[in-house]
Formats: structure tokens, C-alpha cells, sequence
């Protein structure tokens, strides 16, 4: 597999036609496993693949394709890759005049290929975060400006009727709350156990986004 996958990064990418090379694979590795378990060629062939502890070619694509993006995060500071990433992944590279910062608009839109796909990836592996931003200076937290908005309660679980009622006031703006468009409900819950928190988090609202 390493040497029929060599240099798979060209042509595999977002928005590249795969249909063409993805059979090619996919008949390869049938031939493959059909040879290792020595089974009929009128196997179905993702029964063989299950059975033999292999996954679908295109999910093993997916896997390679990922750790490749994430290996772009330990060449050198200096490697020309990064010059063409936007400033967020330069390191201490100068940026290149095709960068990703450089392109209009429509021409990110159009171009599909392994460094955007690299860029967009990281992206979403390592999101911008300033922790120096004015909204997460105090004074300035949601707490702050909209503490009319937040309520806490401590509620006695053991009395059944206090926990009841209580139930039905959470109901209660729960559906006030789906009536109304322009408010979000986020709801959570959390516990600790053996010194880990767990959090469960719920977030709905009246409209998509």
C-alpha cells in the first residue's frame, strides 16, 4: 500500500475527481485480500476487507491525508511550505506572494489543492485564539454585560416537590425560550468523579445559523 499510495497528496484533495483513482484502488486492494484469505473472487468484498482487519480505501486515504496535514506542523520554521500557509502558520517564514493571505476572495473560492486543504485543516486543528481580546478582559465577559440574563439556582434534589417545581420552571423557559428567535438556550451539566470533570453541553436556538 505505501508504494501504490506514493505521492497521493497531488491528487487527493477537496474538490479533486477521485472516482477515476479511488476504483483503481479499490479494485487493487480486492485482488489483495481476496489473495491473503484465500476465499472465492465472488466474495463480497467489504465482507473479505472486515474479516481480513482492513477499512475502505477511501477512509484509509482520509487517515494518511489527515497525519500528512499534521506533519506540516513539525518541519522547520523556515521550510518553504509555510510561506504559502496564511499568517497564523508562517512561523518565522516570509510570506509568500501566493500565500493564502494574499489571494482575493473568489480566487480562495476557486483553487483547490493540497495546501489549501493543509491550511483549512490546521484551522480547524488550531483556531486563532488571543487571549489577550478585549472580550476576555473582565468588565467585559457576557456575565458583565448582560447580568440580567443569568440566573443560578441551587436546588435541593432530596424534596421531591421543591425538584418538581423546579423542573417545571426550567420547561417553562425552555419553551419561551424556542418561541423566540433571537435567543440562543445553552444548557449544561456537569460532574466530578474520581478528580475528573465531565461536561455535557447543550446549545439550541429558534433559528440556523
Amino acid at each position: 500500500m505505501p508504494i501504490v499510495l506514493y505521492s497521493f497528496q497531488l491528487w487527493y484533495y477537496k474538490g479533486a475527481p477521485l472516482s477515476h483513482p479511488l476504483k483503481k484502488l479499490k479494485k487493487i486492494q480486492c485482488r489483495v485480500v481476496l489473495w491473503i484469505m484465500e476465499v472465492f473472487y465472488t466474495s463480497p468484498s467489504w465482507g473479505v476487507e472486515a474479516i481480513a482487519g482492513l477499512i475502505p480505501i477511501h477512509l484509509y486515504l482520509s487517515k494518511v491525508s489527515g497525519r500528512h496535514h499534521l506533519r506540516i506542523v513539525s518541519l522547520p520554521k523556515q521550510h518553504a511550505l509555510n510561506s504559502l500557509l496564511d499568517n497564523q502558520h508562517l512561523k518565522k517564514a516570509k510570506p509568500h506572494c501566493l500565500s493564502m493571505d494574499n489571494l482575493t476572495s473568489k480566487q480562495y473560492q476557486k483553487i483547490k489543492s493540497l495546501i489549501m486543504d493543509t491550511n483549512s485543516w490546521l484551522n480547524e486543528i488550531f483556531p486563532f485564539f488571543n487571549r489577550l481580546h478585549k472580550e476576555l478582559l473582565l468588565g467585559f465577559w457576557l456575565v458583565d454585560n448582560f447580568s440580567n440574563h443569568f440566573s443560578f439556582h441551587t436546588v435541593n434534589y432530596k424534596d421531591v416537590e421543591v425538584k418538581n417545581a423546579h423542573l417545571y420552571t426550567l420547561d417553562k423557559i425552555f419553551d419561551n425560550s424556542l418561541s423566540n428567535l433571537n435567543t440562543i438556550l445553552i444548557i449544561f451539566d456537569t460532574s466530578i468523579k474520581n478528580n475528573v470533570a465531565t461536561l455535557i453541553l447543550h446549545i439550541d436556538s429558534g433559528q440556523k445559523f
